[in-house]
């Protein structure tokens, strides 16, 4: 059962000011010089650019990935579990799995036949019960322009917002959507408002990814169990530990298989999640380097910078013809990696990432 939902928006960095307290991880501006901070300890009276020990500096405001706003939540308790918010949900729908189009070819005679299938887009719809506290200076008017603002201009740069689902055994997932209606009456008694956002992509996921990674050396079989109801793509990284001229690479039987002189000490980067499958590889001393200068990136980051740097190279044009996209779908899984034959151990995996994805709630 959903117990809250949180509406993830940003808003412009805090300006360092002296006399306010900031807490782990709060993002600050130096407005003399445009960088961003973020504190390493809770602060008060110390300032980012003279004191390197409570701060770390980020980078230049305007510089590629850093940034320039901070992420915030609104967090609206579902009506009935807390009764002491200000803007409660009475209501959501559209959190079932969402309308799928069949296509069904039909015969000159009888019947017809099965030509696959399509999901289409997801439509939440939030219905929130403005609660004012007046002991607050609180106003029906003040929520609404709140849900406003929030809603319908969530972000900077973006239109975009994201919803996390928490329900009662503490998971929490996410999903994204854009504000398509916002509906209240003005001129009755009943202060509710009716937000409807659309999602272009259906699927509910896990608001955190799961990384399984070798602390040491790598896997030639990584066995792992996956929670999510609808198939996922994954993300590896595979280091080649021989001199080899095939690459195979196996879930549950599903292979995919590249052909090409890979040599000791290459890395093969592979993402197949739809929308952003790609097969790179690059030399382990940049991927190294690249990593050990930027220790709070993801690994998808991380490549994405190598590409940035042109330290890769793409393995599309080896992929056998074929060779499927490997997905997750069954909970059990085993993820193997090896030349021609399943002996040759010519390479291991580094590091697994995927996200539980689902149907619904």
């Amino acid at each position: 059962m959903l117990t809250q939902i949180d509406v993830v928006y940003s808003v412009p960095l805090d300006t360092w000011v002296a006399a306010t307290t900031y807490q782990v991880g709060s993002l600050v501006l130096d407005p003399d010089y445009g960088q961003v901070y973020e504190a390493k300890v809770i602060t008060t009276n110390q300032n980012p650019r003279l004191t390197p020990a409570s701060w770390t500096l980020l980078g230049d405001q305007w510089a590629k990935n850093v940034p320039s706003t901070k992420p915030v939540s609104l967090g609206l308790p579902i009506l009935g579990v807390n009764l002491t918010e200000s803007l409660l949900l009475r209501e959501v729908t559209g959190l079932n799995p969402p309308a799928i189009d069949l296509f069904i070819g039909e015969y000159a005679r009888d019947g017809g036949f099965y030509g696959g299938r399509r999901v289409g887009q997801r439509n939440v719809v939030l219905t929130v019960d403005l609660n004012p506290n007046p002991a607050l200076g609180e106003t029906t008017q003040g929520l609404r322009e709140i849900l406003y603002k929030i809603f319908i201009d969530p972000a900077v740069r973006e239109d975009h917002l994201q919803l996390l689902l928490h329900d009662e055994t503490g998971a929490v997932r996410s999903l994204y959507g854009y504000v398509d209606t916002f509906e209240t009456e003005l001129f009755t008694t009943e202060t509710v408002a009716q937000i409807s956002i659309v999602c272009p992509d259906p699927y509910i996921v896990d608001a955190v990814e799961t990384e399984l990674r070798s602390p040491t050396g790598t896997w030639l079989v990584v066995p792992f169990t996956y929670d999510g109801t609808a198939e996922t793509g994954l993300e590896a990284e595979i280091y080649i530990t021989a001199d080899h001229g095939k690459l195979n690479i196996n879930n549950n039987g599903f292979v995919m298989s590249l052909t090409h002189n890979f040599l000791i000490n290459d890395v093969v980067y592979l993402n197949t999640k739809r929308g952003d499958r790609q097969i790179r590889m690059a030399s382990l001393t940049n991927v190294n380097n690249m990593r050990t200068a930027n220790p709070r990136l993801t690994t998808k980051q991380i490549w994405e910078k190598l590409v940035e740097a042109g330290q890769t190279t793409s393995l599309l044009s080896k992929l056998s013809l074929t060779s499927p996209w490997l997905e997750l779908h069954d909970t059990s899984n085993k993820l193997r990696v090896y030349g021609t034959a399943f002996t040759d151990s010519v390479a291991g995996v580094k590091s697994l990432t995927f996200r539980p994805t689902f149907w619904g709630v």
